[in-house]
């Protein structure tokens, strides 16, 4: 159980602070998702690229410490 709640910790403490360095807003908008953030998106230029939400409805992506994420599809 304590290994649970120290991940759930470090992933809750990675999003924000990939928010805050990216300068994602630290308020999310109340939108309503049909399907989730990090949960079937995919960043075919990065594949090995890691996807983070900042929010319910936005993806991430980050690749060697740079956000990719407006190059994954192009």
């Amino acid at each position: 159980m304590m290994k649970t709640g120290i991940v759930a910790l470090f992933l809750a403490l990675t999003v924000v602070c990939v928010g805050a360095r990216y300068r994602y807003a630290p308020v999310c908008p109340l939108w309503v998702c049909d399907v989730g953030a990090c949960t079937i998106q995919t960043c075919p230029n990065f594949p090995k690229a890691t996807c983070f939400a900042p929010c319910p409805c936005t993806s991430v992506w980050i690749y060697n410490g740079e956000d990719v994420t407006d190059r994954c599809n192009n």
